[in-house]
């Protein structure tokens, strides 16, 4: 993995000299915000990210900037980004089963719309991690989660939705993904996303072997859930937010013929804001 590794430092070095003005150490430097709340909260994971490093010979901060990119990309404390002529990612995640399926398999992924110059990074990672579930996840070179699937029959799709809600630092969206993916079962898996506070918003998808899927937003202060009440399909977008932040200038975006009709979760985290209305949507 280290030519991979290689490959991704050398293009988000460039990436973010572009976007920010911001050189690889001053990023680094930076990303040591990072330190400790993630070996508060999964120290066993800023481990294994050392491991990646001394593996290839890298400095720790050099793998956490990169778990942390995403966080780096939309967070305008680092320095006020300039437009890109690459747009940011923009992905679209799905779920199918039951009828739907048409072959009685229960079906999820998505498109990863990310940028073109980290195709020679990406990886297919096995972990197997006793009494864990094993994993299969999908990622960029030196990162330790993001989309995949477990033994314990759970898969997790996510969209990157941008933008920073209060100014406390959060996880990065790796070590959320990789958190929810290590559990053993949904109910687990749904506490990390409604719990956890993340650095940035985000929509995550989980699909069960059992046939049935969860999409929830995860923005702070809120967590919006929603599962299809008819038919067995449903996708999410990064273009729509069905509970955009509270904000001066937040727009809530909505298709003008819904994909899925949702209905409130049965009941939320202690951490979380009130249930979304039976009639919100998300596409």
């Amino acid at each position: 993995m280290a030519p991979q590794l290689g490959i991704a430092l050398g293009y988000y070095a460039e990436a973010f000299g572009v976007s920010s003005g911001l050189t690889w150490r001053q990023v680094t430097g930076r990303a040591a915000r990072w330190l400790k709340p993630v070996g508060e909260h999964a120290p066993h994971l800023l481990e294994e990210m050392q491991g990646i490093a001394d593996g290839a010979g890298l400095d720790l901060l050099d793998v956490l900037a990169l778990n942390a990119r995403g966080e780096v990309i939309y967070d305008e404390s680092f320095s006020q980004m300039r437009e890109e002529e690459e747009p940011a990612e923009g992905c679209t995640s799905f779920a199918v089963y039951g009828p739907a399926g048409g072959d009685g398999h229960v079906w999820a992924g998505q498109n990863w719309d990310w940028r073109a110059g980290v195709a020679d990074t990406v990886v297919m990672l096995r972990i197997v991690q006793p009494p864990k579930p094993t994993l299969i996840m999908q990622v960029e070179a030196g990162q330790i989660g993001r989309q995949g699937a477990s033994s314990a029959g759970i898969a997790l799709n996510a969209n990157g939705l941008g933008g920073r809600f209060g100014e406390a630092v959060g996880l990065p969206q790796t070590v959320v993904r990789r958190s929810v993916l290590d559990q053993a079962n949904i109910s687990d898996a749904l506490d990390v996303l409604c719990r956890t506070r993340a650095h940035i918003a985000s929509n995550a998808l989980l699909t069960c072997r059992e046939g049935f899927a969860i999409d929830l937003e995860t923005t702070r202060p809120a967590t919006a859930g929603c599962t299809p009440t008819t038919g067995s399909w449903c996708t999410a977008t990064t273009t729509r937010r069905a509970s955009p932040p509270p904000s001066p200038t937040a727009t809530a975006h909505s298709p003008p013929t819904p994909w899925c009709a949702y209905p409130a979760p049965s009941r939320a985290c202690d951490d979380c804001a009130t249930p979304a209305a039976p009639t919100s949507r998300a596409s």
